[in-house]
């Protein structure tokens, strides 16, 4: 499912091991991993500094960094296995890293930061799935005892509105359940009225959420695929109010692997003034969150 990955690295040895920890946390074979790195185009408005940037020199560099920091991130066995291609291009990272992730139809993109920027635009506007692993302060492990790598209990959990588009998100995650073997949760949060508390009792508001509650269920099961409907290892948690802060209390509630969400592309305004679950979720989360793109 995972055999060729995009790995985009600023050289920092945080990021080194989060493609360390992706590894461990997908539970794939991996043959090759593209290590990108991507140099801003300081030089186009001043063409005559440009003898001042030797790209030669930062490719030596770009190869000794790939041999000795990344690959020695691996075990013996994993840098057997894997492959490293290194590569250095010229532009906007996020454009570069979507660019370079369509020319090699890369299976996956994993970007070791869940804050940056450049993670948030790949997200949106990446063709190919992307995993984001928290960096701030080291990677951390979802199996709580300072090894890499999640628990071999630790469940997905995929966000889910069930809607035709999120069908994509909830199938993938349902293909890395059976690769990985993991117990998978869907996650929906019900968003309550803000004045429903004033105008009913409080038995109505109580009779009214249960209902809505009973509904998600009902949803959420109608998405499992057949051949898992009666796996015990599939279930469904379903909370109330806003969706990113419902996914992130799970997320800390379960200790998933993984977390699985669609992004949608929105423009600045909803961007700048709103936010997105996607956002609050990524900035917020200590667990590997993979992105599809809606």
């Amino acid at each position: 499912m995972f055999k060729r990955i995009l790995f985009p690295t600023d050289f920092s040895s945080d990021r080194n091991q989060a493609l360390h920890h992706a590894l461990a946390t997908l539970d794939a074979d991996v043959d090759e991993v593209i290590v990108q790195h991507v140099v801003n185009n300081f030089f186009g408005p001043h063409a005559h500094w440009a003898s001042l940037f030797d790209v030669h020199e930062l490719q030596k560099e770009m190869d000794f960094h790939v041999e000795t920091e990344i690959a020695g991130a691996l075990d013996e066995s994993a840098r057997k296995a894997v492959r490293f291609r290194p590569v250095i291009v010229q532009g906007k990272p996020a454009e570069e890293i979507c660019r370079l992730a369509t020319q090699e139809m890369v299976d996956l993109i994993v970007m070791g930061s869940t804050m940056g920027v450049a993670t948030m635009k790949v997200a949106r506007a990446a063709a190919r799935p992307l995993l984001a692993i928290p960096v701030r302060g080291g990677v951390r492990s979802s199996a709580g005892d300072g090894s890499t790598g999640p628990s071999p209990s630790a469940p997905i959990l995929v966000a889910t509105d069930f809607s035709r588009q999120a069908k994509k998100v909830t199938d993938f995650a349902f293909e890395m359940k059976t690769l990985a073997n993991r117990p998978l949760r869907l996650a929906y949060a019900i968003k309550t009225p803000a004045g429903l508390s004033r105008l009913l009792r409080e038995d109505q508001v109580a009779a009214s959420l249960e209902k809505s509650r009973q509904w998600a269920e009902t949803q959420a099961r109608s998405v499992i695929p057949h051949e898992f409907i009666n796996d015990p290892s599939v279930g469904v948690e379903v909370g109330l109010g806003a969706t990113s802060d419902f996914i992130l209390k799970t997320a800390n509630e379960l200790g998933p692997s993984i977390i699985v969400m669609g992004a949608k592309e929105y423009g600045p305004v909803e961007q700048r003034f709103y936010g997105t679950t996607l956002d609050k979720v990524l900035k917020n989360t200590r667990h590997p969150v993979l992105t599809l793109k809606l």
